[in-house]
This record gives structure tokens, sequence and C-alpha cells, in this order.
């Protein structure tokens, strides 16, 4: 150790870990998707692994959602670029 006394330790412990928290509470807020797929990406690992058609189905989930939010994205700025008003676009299923 450095040679601060116990208590200074403690808090500047306690600091880090409330910072760690509230970083990890904004992040989830904004980016709910990704901390979701961390988080099973994580239980994967500390699980021992998934099962093949597993890991083809949250692929291929992923995939299309991520490919719906660039469509709807892509739109919105096309629209934007146009001059007109936002307009409401429903990506087709492709199940």
């Amino acid at each position: 150790m450095n040679g601060d006394a116990p208590e200074v330790q403690e808090d500047a412990f306690a600091a880090r870990a409330r910072e760690a928290h509230s970083l990890l509470e904004r992040t989830t807020r904004e980016y709910p998707y990704a901390s979701v797929a961390a988080a099973l990406g994580v239980g994967a690992i500390l699980g021992g692994g998934l099962p093949s058609w597993a890991v083809r189905l949250a692929v291929s989930s992923g995939a299309r959602l991520a490919a719906a939010q660039w469509a709807d994205a892509m739109t919105q700025a096309a629209v934007a670029d146009a001059g007109h008003p936002p307009v409401a676009v429903r990506v087709a299923d492709t199940a």
C-alpha cells in the first residue's frame, strides 16, 4: 500500500465505486441494446458458451435489429435533407 490511512483508502475506493456505478447506469440508459448484448456475452463466457443454434439466433436477430435501425436513420436523414417533416417508417419483418 502507499501508507495512506485506511479511512482515506476506503473513501477513495467508495468514490471509485460510485463513479463506476454511475457510469454503468448512464451507459445502460443510453445504450440499452448494447448493454443487453454485453450482459449476454459475459453470461455466455461465464456459463461455458452457447450452443451454435443460440449463437446463430442471437447474431441474426441482432443483425436484423441493426439493419432496421440503420434503415430508419437513413430514411429520417434523407427526409430531413429534402426539407420534409419526419415520417414514420416501418421496416418489413424479414422472418
